[in-house]
């Protein structure tokens, strides 16, 4: 005899328990969202329910779209055509599918979907977004947008076509990835002899209608840098200025496992010449490039191609220009009446007059300051920059033909601490000299000569009169400190300074050679740990700063 409320326990044990194992039941009316295998963030696969062989039975299936290859097909925007998933199984007695598609960095919508005529659309439904499952970061809210199809009935049989209309989006959006799943299964009501398997296909987009890239009139420059005529140094920064260049803005550059920057982004690229150029940042209207350093001297011209390296490439008109070994320019910063030299103090603070360049802190150099400023066509480097390479640490320009005059006052041999590249800046070129100790206030001309060839003139640098250094006071626990003052600390036997600016923020910095230094910030609270120092300093409510002992670390709780 079975005791009746034995009997019932036992009952909701084998439930509980039977609700964690897989069930062919599940899926049998469709599969759940974002369980196609395909190569998205976040995406899982029917393996969590589905098991046996996977991707290694006898099936064989096929995406057709438009009656050809998903591979071949080209998809035009907006225009809706028929896509049919073929699978075929010896094994299998039940069929089901789930497919999806997705664009960019496959979390946005790749089009979408409604199910097909009869017979072949008929057992095909299609949802979009999702209400029971989490959407799987880092997509998050995106995929709502998402649709995907799957079976509303399994169908039977050892070879099946389920057909969907496909409605791609209605702007280019590049290569639309297209991946399903699909469930050959034995019949048995159970999960655990099921065959799985997955496809993706990428689906390129027809270019035919779209409009070539356009480079304005007078879109091309050397990147924003002074004396934007057609002469260019050979792996200089230039910049280019138009039309219908990327479908998206956003697009950066990538550096490869030699060191190397893209030649493509976005399927956008420039020709300089018969050469590639180097990207670093790709819109709809704008590209900044590298004038690649191997492409010869002399005449030569620039275009940009949309959709290079695929079928129906589009390209602009060519610009002309010419290329020359040296030709030194300087990044500036301008307002449209007035144009600054882009000269940074070790800690970034730029050398102008106080409020001169809107939203950055601003101050005139003093003689004797250690000036850094950016610029193109320095000059060869030795060893020679590889085109589109990023120089890690220093390397220095080839020839040592090189002087700095700021007005009438040349900077002397020893105060020219670096030329040569920007670290981590690509094409960049840096130059950091001390300002003259007798020249007068005022605003100046900055002047370079690099093997005899002049930089343009009018890059101004501001400088003020020499004030009479002040020897801070000690980083002491408990000082307070406010806007414009300043206190010093050791650290790792050098001298390490904290600065609050007129803003109100906190920084400090630790000159450890004469190029670079270490240095933090901080808006409420500055902790110099980051430097080797175990000192902070915290911002009360009224905007004062007290330099404080870090906090004690909790100790953990006795288990």
């Amino acid at each position: 005899m079975i005791h009746a409320r034995r009997t019932g326990l036992v009952t909701a044990i084998l439930l509980a328990l039977g609700a964690l194992a897989p069930q062919a039941a599940a899926t049998s009316r469709g599969g759940p969202a974002f369980t196609s295998g395909g190569d998205f963030p976040g995406e899982s696969s029917c393996t969590r329910c589905h098991y046996y062989r996977i991707d290694t039975g006898p099936g064989e299936h096929q995406l057709e779209i438009d009656g050809v290859p998903a591979s071949e097909f080209a998809y035009v925007p907006g225009e809706t055509v028929s896509m049919i998933l073929k699978f075929q199984d010896e094994d299998a007695k039940v069929n089901g599918f789930l497919l999806t598609a997705r664009t960019g960095d496959g979390c946005d919508s790749g089009g979408s979907f409604e199910p097909g005529p009869p017979p072949k659309g008929d057992r095909v439904k299609v949802r979009q977004g999702d209400s029971v499952f989490l959407r799987p970061e880092p997509c998050g809210d995106r995929l709502k947008e998402v649709h995907w199809a799957t079976h509303s009935l399994v169908k039977e049989g050892t070879s099946v076509e389920w057909e969907m209309l496909w409605t791609p989006p209605a702007t280019y959006s590049g290569p639309v990835t297209v991946a399903y799943a699909i469930n050959g299964a034995d019949g048995n009501g159970a999960a655990s002899f099921d065959s799985v398997y997955f496809g993706q296909v990428v689906v390129q987009g027809s270019t035919e209608t779209l409009d070539p890239p356009v480079i304005t009139d007078g879109g091309f420059s050397l990147a924003g840098l002074a004396d934007g005529d057609a002469v260019a140094a050979l792996g200089s920064f230039a910049s280019l200025e138009g039309m219908h260049f990327a479908v998206s803005d956003g697009g950066r550059s990538a550096v490869d496992e030699s060191g190397l920057s893209s030649t493509v982004i976005d399927d956008v690229c420039v020709e300089v010449g018969t050469h590639r150029a180097a990207l670093y940042q790709v819109t709809a209207d704008s590209i900044l490039f590298e004038i690649p350093p191997d492409a010869g001297l002399g005449a030569t011209s620039v275009r940009v191609i949309r959709f290079c390296d695929m079928a129906g490439p589009k390209a602009s008109e060519s610009v002309a220009f010419s290329t020359v070994a040296v030709r030194p320019r300087f990044l500036e910063f301008g307002d449209g009446e007035a144009t600054h030299l882009a000269a940074v103090r070790p800690n970034l603070e730029l050398f102008a007059a106080a409020g001169a360049i809107g939203g950055h802190r601003t101050r005139p150099a003093e003689p004797g300051d250690l000036v850094t400023v950016f610029g193109s066509g320095f000059g060869p480097l030795a060893p020679a920059r590889q085109a589109g390479e990023v120089v890690h640490g220093l390397r220095e320009r080839a020839s040592s033909a090189f002087r700095v005059l700021v007005g009438l006052l040349q900077v002397p041999a020893a105060d020219m601490v670096y030329v040569g590249a920007a670290p981590h800046y690509g094409a960049l070129q840096q130059l950091t000299f001390r300002v003259p100790t007798n020249v007068a206030p005022g605003s100046h001309i900055v002047r370079v000569f690099a093997d005899g060839v002049a930089a343009a003139t009018g890059s101004q640098l501001e400088v003020a009169m020499a004030v009479e250094a002040v020897t801070p006071q000690s980083c002491s626990v408990g000082l307070e400190l406010s806007a414009s003052d300043r206190c010093s600390l050791m650290i790792g036997g050098l001298e390490a300074l904290i600065e609050i600016d007129v803003d109100g923020k906190a920084c400090a910095f630790v000159q450890t050679d004469g190029t670079a230094d270490r240095w933090t910030c901080g808006e409420s609270e500055l902790d110099l740990g980051a430097l080797g120092a175990e000192l902070r300093i915290t911002k009360d409510a009224d905007g004062a700063w007290t330099v404080a002992n870090p906090p004690e670390p909790m100790m953990e709780a006795m288990p």
